[in-house]
């Protein structure tokens, strides 16, 4: 193990299995001796740049007022060394949440390779869990602002959870708004075309190609009516004729998994004076090294 998969923990967690690396952290498995149950840890550091500070600031300060299913879950947060006067001294932040065994982006890439396989029920079904807490996350006041197949993990039974909210805002006009998206993230809340047969199949021409009026039946013979009108829907060039998480739940597409049931809103929209970190001793560490 090199020095970067090195997590100090503390007693509470048996270290059990590394899983990789992302842009902004490392994560492994563990087991919660408290709880008796699996955690995933990710560890975050770079704690002097300002950006990092930023995204833990915003999964801090967000996650924890969202509870839905199908929405990854914060169970502890540890920092090392335990700070002293000066917040410089901070060097790992580890967030402790809901484990899961892939993302989107693993799963698609092992289709690619002939490895697993991606049905039109597993697509649907994925589709239908990410729109249920897209819905939820938007009765919250809550943008998530970089959905996209690594920020969407799935466990051994296609069970879906949205995660990293680092690029988070809230719909608050007293709250920083700063613009941001990763490389491969979109400003448009609903661009879910890499879920559709389009990118199960490779066609990143299309999605480039999308401002243009496209004839889906021609570009994929063999989808479905249905899921050729909800891709149209979801591509819509005009954001006032694009579909919204609860129309695209409703849509003809969804309907052997579609129970209104299952949908959830949030009892009290998040505003700007809701977000108090479980932490506020750490938020002040992370704002002074913003500011330096």
């Amino acid at each position: 193990m090199n020095t970067a998969q090195i997590f100090q923990v503390g007693s509470r967690y048996n270290l059990l299995k590394y899983r990789g690396q992302g842009s902004f952290g490392i994560l492994c498995f563990a087991y919660d001796k408290r709880t008796h149950q699996e955690v995933a840890i990710k560890k975050m550091s770079h704690l002097g740049l300002s950006t990092t500070c930023k995204r833990i600031l915003r999964e801090i300060r967000i996650l924890p007022h969202l509870q839905h299913e199908n929405i990854v879950k914060i169970t502890d947060l540890i920092y090392s060394p335990v700070p002293s006067a000066h917040p410089s001294t901070i060097e790992h932040v580890y967030i402790m949440q809901s484990p899961m065994q892939y993302d989107l982006a693993q799963l698609i890439e092992l289709k690619n390779q002939q490895m697993i396989t991606l049905s039109a029920a597993h697509i649907e079904y994925f589709l239908y869990q990410i729109l249920l807490a897209v819905k939820y996350i938007h009765s919250a006041n809550v943008l998530h602002r970089d959905i996209k197949p690594t920020n969407i993990l799935v466990n051994a039974t296609c069970h879906l959870k949205l995660c990293d909210f680092g690029a988070a805002s809230v719909n608050d006009s007293s709250y920083d708004h700063e613009s941001y998206r990763t490389a491969y993230g979109t400003s448009n809340e609903l661009d879910l075309t890499w879920l559709t047969p389009a990118t199960i199949q490779s066609l990143e021409s299309v999605i480039r190609d999308s401002r243009n009026r496209i004839d889906w039946a021609l570009r994929l013979p063999e989808a479905k009516p249905k899921a050729l009108d909800m891709l149209d829907r979801l591509l819509a060039f005009n954001p006032n004729q694009r579909i919204n998480a609860e129309e695209a739940l409703a849509h003809p597409y969804l309907n052997e998994y579609y129970d209104s049931n299952d949908e959830r809103l949030t009892d009290r929209p998040i505003c700007s004076s809701d977000l108090l970190t479980p932490n506020p001793f750490l938020t002040l560490c992370f704002e002074a090294l913003v500011d330096e």
